[in-house]
């Protein structure tokens, strides 16, 4: 009984361990994907945030984040959004084509798909995460959750596709509208559609937890058993 005992909880570390690993990664790992952690990058409203983000780090900038929010209480005003550089191909997916200049911005969650086929936002247009105003309301789905903004953006000559990994703060949060940039990826070749991973929460890491539940209830019986056959 206790070599069987021994046994199991061998495989159950063994598990333990693969299970855990995998589930806690903090990126999901795409074959086709080149991925950059951008170390959670976070801009504060309040401030009115801005970041540049070259995507291939070319020296280039494919794009600009930006954050606004206003100080009044009584004219609550804000945004978050994604700015292409004039001119240029580059461009966010977004959900209906418009002309005003400040387009709404997809929310793309797993398995969607960046690629020659997606709906961009004009060549200096300003694609709307998430704002709200006294008149319009709000506007965007990135409030209060976590995603992924389809990008297209030129290097090299050639046309890539990608995204990036946000978070926006709900309206209603402590701290409306920031924004926080996780991590960016592309496809690594040109023209390529990319699809959608953004990391998240996995059921892996839920049967590591189980499975380490596990390892340390047999561990008690095994000290258990060992006990009552050896009165030493």
């Amino acid at each position: 009984m206790i070599k069987a005992f021994s046994l199991m909880n061998k495989v159950l570390l063994f598990l333990v361990i693969l299970f855990t690993a995998y589930g806690f990664q903090p990126e999901t790992v795409q074959a086709s994907l080149i991925t950059r952690d951008l170390g959670n990058v976070t801009l504060d409203a309040k401030n009115f945030g801005q970041f540049a983000l070259d995507v291939d780090l070319d020296g280039t900038v494919d794009f600009n984040f930006q954050t606004f929010l206003s100080n009044d209480p009584a004219f609550l005003l804000g945004f978050d959004q994604v700015q292409t550089p004039f001119g240029s191909q580059n461009g966010v997916v977004i959900s209906t084509q418009t002309n005003d200049g400040f387009p709404p911005a997809s929310f793309l969650v797993n398995g969607d798909v960046v690629g020659p086929g997606s709906a961009f936002s004009n060549l200096n247009d300003l694609a709307n995460l998430y704002s709200s105003d006294p008149f319009l309301g709000a506007t965007g789905e990135s409030g209060g959750k976590r995603g992924a903004v389809g990008l297209r953006f030129e290097s090299g000559g050639n046309l890539r596709y990608g995204f990036a990994d946000i978070t926006v703060n709900d309206i209603n949060s402590a701290s409306p509208f920031d924004l926080t940039l996780n991590s960016v990826s592309y496809e690594s070749t040109p023209g390529v559609a990319a699809i959608v991973a953004v990391p998240e929460p996995t059921s892996a890491a839920l049967v590591g937890f189980i499975l380490m539940s596990s390892y340390g209830i047999f561990r008690r019986r095994k000290i258990k058993i060992q006990a009552f056959v050896d009165p030493a």
